[in-house]
């Protein structure tokens, strides 16, 4: 266990776990997520934003746009009365021009979630 989230990332980054680990992935707590989101190393967010009205106590803070920007939107899904969709933001200063892509890489295209992981963590 660690005391904080940047000290777990860096016990990541460091042999012998460097060798097998590419991506870190941080799931909940409403802090973790807090620092998740800033951390200079956050090159992209994955979210799944739901429409319907929970009880929630957990959010996570708005995004910044001035630092990330949407990649990726799915088209919404209705699975069990529940509408949601799928949403990548990236990281400004590692995302590629828009423009200069084509139009299969474009947000609102159609590519299921894995397909958006893959092209994230090819760039």
């Amino acid at each position: 266990m660690h005391g904080s989230l940047g000290s777990a990332l860096e016990m990541l980054a460091a042999l012998p776990y460097s060798m097998s680990i590419e991506t870190v992935f941080v799931i909940g707590g409403g802090q973790i997520y807090r620092e998740a989101l800033y951390a200079r190393n956050c090159d992209a967010i994955h979210i799944v934003e739901i429409e319907n009205a929970f009880g929630c106590d957990t959010f996570i803070t708005p995004i910044d746009a001035s630092v990330f920007r949407p990649w990726y939107l799915s088209l919404p899904v209705l699975e069990n009365d529940i509408r949601f969709s799928f949403t990548t933001y990236v990281h400004i200063r590692n995302s590629p021009n828009v423009d200069s892509l084509e139009p299969s890489h474009r947000i609102g295209n159609g590519l299921n979630n894995m397909d958006m992981y893959h092209r994230l963590e090819s760039r």
